[in-house]
C-alpha cells in the first residue's frame, strides 16, 4: 500500500513539475527569443501546458479519492473558455482540444469501470 501511495505522489509531483515547466515555456518571452513574442500564438506551448494541467488535476483528485469532481472541473473549464471568448474574442482552441480528449478518456474510463462490475 505504501508503494502505491509513493507511486501516486511521484506521478503528482512529476505532473506538477511539468505544469510549471511548460507554463514557463509557454509564457516566458525570455525562453522564446523574440522581442514581440505573442504567447497566444504559441499553440504547442498552450497544448502541452493544458495537457499537464489536466494530468495534474486528475492525479490530484485521484490521490484524494475525489475523481468524480473531474467532470465538474472539465465543465467549468469549458464554461470559462466560452466566457473568455465572449468577453475578449480570444479562443483557446488547444485547451478545448485537451478538455475534449480529457472528457472522452474520463467517460470511457467510467464506462469501462461500470461494465467491469
Amino acid at each position: 500500500m505504501k508503494s502505491l501511495k509513493f507511486k501516486d505522489i511521484a506521478i503528482l509531483i512529476t505532473s506538477f513539475i511539468g505544469v510549471m515547466f511548460f507554463a514557463y515555456i509557454w509564457l516566458s518571452p525570455n525562453y522564446n527569443n523574440g522581442s514581440n513574442y505573442n504567447y497566444l500564438k504559441n499553440n504547442f506551448g498552450q497544448f502541452t501546458f493544458f495537457v499537464f494541467l489536466m494530468l495534474f488535476v486528475y492525479n490530484f483528485l485521484k490521490l484524494v479519492q475525489k475523481e468524480k469532481i473531474f467532470l465538474t472541473v472539465i465543465i467549468i473549464s469549458f464554461i470559462g473558455i466560452l466566457i473568455l471568448y465572449l468577453s475578449s474574442k480570444i479562443f483557446l482552441w488547444p485547451f478545448t482540444i485537451v478538455l475534449t480528449i480529457s472528457l472522452l478518456f474520463f467517460l470511457s474510463r467510467k464506462w469501462l469501470n461500470y461494465n467491469k462490475r
